[in-house]
């Protein structure tokens, strides 16, 4: 008998805006909220989190490089402007090098700083790959297409990234909701 395949934990919209609230407006705390934006904006893994530089951002394309992701796999992906330009801003106020890592986190710390935040905003024990989770299913829910989430991931195989087309309920639910068949709306064809 095949086993059932656990569906992984992600954050709905209000937990990712509760999690990020929760982080102080103190030095550490903007570096911290920084650091869990690009983990959420990227979807990226926590040792690929740790060790981008500013080099690897090209803010001009809008594009981040990953460098030997799993498998030692390098890709490039999508990353809004903002976040990009403010990753390179706080490179710069910490006179990182093009080559250095922006953020000096060892794989530890990464699970303790989520954990510690996931906890203070009251959503529970979440982990580093909580956040990955939350980056596939909402591009799945903004309308990203399965095979531009493969590849932001980094998965190999389609078949890893399907199981994030199993949402819960409650987020079917949202998704027919926010979009109707023609015939299910009043008036319809």
């Amino acid at each position: 008998m095949a086993k059932k395949q656990k569906f992984p934990r992600y954050l709905r919209k209000e937990e990712v805006v509760k999690l990020l609230e929760k982080v102080y407006d103190t030095e550490s705390g903007v570096r911290d909220r920084l650091f869990l934006r690009m983990l959420l904006g990227t979807g990226l893994r926590r040792a690929e989190a740790v060790n981008i530089t500013p080099g690897d951002i090209r803010l001009r394309e809008g594009v981040l490089q990953v460098r030997e992701g799993k498998g030692c796999k390098d890709r490039v992906i999508p990353i809004q402007t903002a976040l990009a330009q403010e990753l390179l801003d706080y490179a710069e106020y910490k006179r990182k090098n093009t080559d250095e890592p922006i953020f000096r986190f060892s794989l530890t710390w990464v699970n303790h700083l989520v954990t510690k935040y996931g906890q203070r905003a009251g959503i529970g024990s979440i982990h580093p790959h909580t956040l990955r989770h939350t980056f596939a299913v909402q591009s799945i829910l903004a309308g990203r297409d399965l095979a531009t989430v493969q590849h932001d991931l980094g998965h190999s195989n389609i078949q890893t990234t399907s199981i994030y087309l199993q949402m819960t309920a409650e987020d079917r639910k949202r998704v027919h909701a926010a979009n109707p068949l023609p015939w299910e709306i009043e008036g319809g064809a």
